[in-house]
């Protein structure tokens, strides 16, 4: 994970989307069933998912933070359409300014889960191009505020309803190398965060983002898969598969 982070602070020190796009080649991957015969024209895939979000911009929040853990079950039809579904739990962090003073609040170990389907739409040689289309969803009920006072932090546990939602779309080109597939793309996404109590609604700004990544895919069962996002948000999302 640091070297991770440290490559994304080179590479680009901008701003990215929350939801992780994935490989365009993805649907090749991994290239062998860990049971099954390779001959089906189905399978599926099990993993897990790490997505850190450092700074989801959204109007009305100087900072919105997303970090989750997500189980992922994939269903893969001919090497070229795969339909997915996540579940974990996921910990928020943003801050707002009300009536001139900053503050903060929390929700941690909540419940999250997303759907989506991802393309092989064409190939060229080693060259794939792939869509990617997908919806998240957060619903916690109660968050932590912490408010300012006389210059010290004090934390006051409050019952509130926040619920959060995204959804994006993606296109991007990947090369398949030996053992190793990088890939770029962009991506649109909006994001929307609604609170009760305080009354605040929080949106995406409208502009499109910049993605790339680099998976492992060894001819083995298994596949690693590292994602950077750029330009409304700094992001990034590690994510290992098994075929079956």
């Amino acid at each position: 994970m640091f070297f991770f982070r440290l490559l994304v602070s080179i590479l680009l020190p901008a701003s990215a989307f929350a939801l992780y796009n994935g490989n365009p080649s993805n649907t090749l991957l991994p290239e062998k069933n860990f049971f099954f015969p390779d001959i089906l024209p189905i399978s599926l895939k099990f993993g897990f998912q790490y997505n850190d979000v450092w700074n989801r911009k959204l109007k009305g929040a100087k900072q919105f933070r997303i970090q989750d853990q997500l189980g992922t079950i994939t269903v893969d039809l001919i090497d070229r359409l795969e339909v997915y579904a996540a579940l974990g739990i996921t910990k928020m962090d943003w801050k707002v300014k009300s009536s001139g003073k900053e503050e903060r609040f929390s929700a941690h170990h909540r419940f999250a889960w997303e759907i989506g389907g991802r393309v092989l739409f064409a190939s060229y040689g080693r060259l794939d191009f792939g869509i990617d289309a997908e919806a998240y969803f957060v619903h916690p009920h109660t968050v932590l505020e912490k408010i300012p006072f006389i210059g010290t932090l004090i934390s006051q546990s409050t019952t509130s309803s926040l619920h959060y939602n995204e959804w994006q779309v993606g296109a991007g080109f990947s090369y398949r190398l030996p053992l190793l597939i990088p890939y770029i793309g962009v991506k649109y996404a909006r994001a929307h965060a609604a609170m009760r109590d305080p009354i605040q609604n929080l949106k995406s700004r409208k502009f499109p983002g910049l993605f790339l990544g680099m998976a492992l895919a060894p001819p083995l069962s298994f596949a690693v898969n590292v994602e950077a996002r750029f330009f409304d948000e700094t992001a990034m999302t590690a994510a290992v598969e098994v075929k079956f």
